[in-house]
């Protein structure tokens, strides 16, 4: 899947904010096609890479309780293609992570999320949109968030009910807003800071002319439990 925009947050991030990475374990193989097995769920995944794309590694597969070899997977429709067939009536068990969500439509969802952001920050911020590797590590968040809410909105919302299901998307999207509007009056990443001086830490050295009239407001800090550090400053 080529990207044709600057990533701001990874396939793999924005999928474990959702809560959809989800593990099988020694799962009981039926399906049995010469050297082809079909596992009961698809869209296998890589957790260690950040593209989370999945290949032969990320599978693991026993037969009457010894590892095999696996030659080929289609990580898409959940088939693995093993290097050896097995003997009639063996037991087959595969061990994977997946998704009930597709890697493209997580794609689509980050490319809107990138879209509302890039439209917001570029009236005030001439570093917007932020180079890859260069990523303000607000911007990562409110992408996150706002990605997996919509991936939580959209999947779901649409066919149960919304109060229950798709209810913690919408919190993700509007916390996602929220932090936005922060870093947007804040000038972003290259605009002025609080006290009126050009910022210059990963700037361009432009100079921003217009204000929605809260530049002297004190930035307020925002705090969220993520697994390595706590991000206070945006």
């Amino acid at each position: 899947m080529a990207e044709t925009t600057p990533i701001y947050e990874t396939t793999l991030n924005i999928l474990r904010e959702a809560g959809f990475v989800l593990r099988v374990v020694n799962e009981r193989v039926a399906e049995v096609n010469n050297k082809v097995i079909r596992t009961a769920f698809a869209n296998y995944l890589n957790v260690t890479n950040g593209d989370a794309v999945a290949t032969v590694a990320d599978v693991a597969v026993t037969v009457n309780g010894t590892a095999v070899e696996v030659s080929a997977i289609n990580a898409t429709d959940g088939s693995i293609t093993l290097a050896s067939t097995p003997a009639e009536g063996a037991t087959i068990e595969v061990s994977y992570y997946y998704s009930p969500i597709t890697l493209d439509y997580v794609e689509t969802v980050r490319q809107d999320a990138q879209c509302a952001i890039n439209s917001k920050m570029r009236l005030v911020d001439p570093c917007s949109p932020y180079a890859e590797g260069n990523v303000p590590y607000c911007v990562r968040m409110i992408t996150r968030l706002w990605a997996a809410g919509l991936l939580l909105a959209r999947d779901y919302g649409y066919n149960t009910d919304v109060e229950l299901s798709s209810k913690d998307g919408y919190k993700k999207i509007e916390e996602a807003k929220s932090l936005l509007e922060d870093f947007y009056k804040e000038g972003g990443a290259c605009g002025s800071n609080s006290e009126g001086q050009q910022e210059t830490s990963g700037g361009s050295g432009a100079v921003i002319a217009g204000s929605d009239g809260d530049m002297f407001v004190k930035p307020s800090c925002h705090c969220r439990d993520e697994s390595d550090l706590c991000f206070d400053v945006c």
